[in-house]
C-alpha cells in the first residue's frame, strides 16, 4: 500500500516540476495562457494515471475498498481513462454488483472499444450463459 502511495505521490511531483518549469521557461509569450491550461490539463492526466495504477496494483492483491476509491479517483481527475471504468466494471463484477459492473463498462466502451470482451462477458454472465 505506501509503496504504491509513495509511487503515485512521485509521479504528481515530476509532473508538477515539469509544468513549472515549462511555465517559467514560456513566461511572457504570447500563448502562455494556453500552455498553462495544456500543463494543467497534462498534469491531472499524469496523476489520473497514477491513480488508475494505484487502484489496479490494489484490484490485484485483493484491496477492493482502496482499488475503488482509488480508480474512481482517477476518473474524476481524468473522465477520459478507459482502463479506470474497465478496472471499476471488473471490480464490481467480482463483488456480484452487476450493475454497477456493466455501467462501468459501458462507459470504458464508449471511450475504447477495446473493453467490449469485459461487457460481453458480462452480458453472457448475466443471461446465464456462461
Amino acid at each position: 500500500g505506501s509503496r504504491a502511495g509513495l509511487a503515485v505521490l512521485i509521479l504528481g511531483l515530476v509532473a508538477l516540476t515539469i509544468a513549472l518549469f515549462v511555465s517559467r521557461r514560456n513566461r511572457g509569450s504570447s500563448g502562455d495562457a494556453w500552455r498553462r491550461v495544456g500543463l494543467v490539463a497534462g498534469l491531472a492526466l499524469a496523476m489520473g494515471i497514477g491513480h488508475l495504477n494505484l487502484g489496479l496494483y490494489h484490484l490485484a492483491v485483493g484491496n477492493t475498498a482502496e482499488a475503488e476509491a482509488s480508480l474512481r479517483h482517477a476518473v474524476e481527475l481524468e473522465p477520459r481513462l478507459a482502463d479506470a471504468y474497465l478496472g471499476l466494471g471488473r471490480l464490481h463484477r467480482e463483488s456480484l454488483d452487476l450493475d454497477r459492473a456493466e455501467q462501468a463498462l459501458r462507459q470504458s466502451v464508449g471511450l475504447n472499444p477495446r473493453g467490449i470482451d469485459a461487457l460481453l462477458g458480462l452480458a453472457e454472465e448475466r443471461s446465464g450463459l456462461r
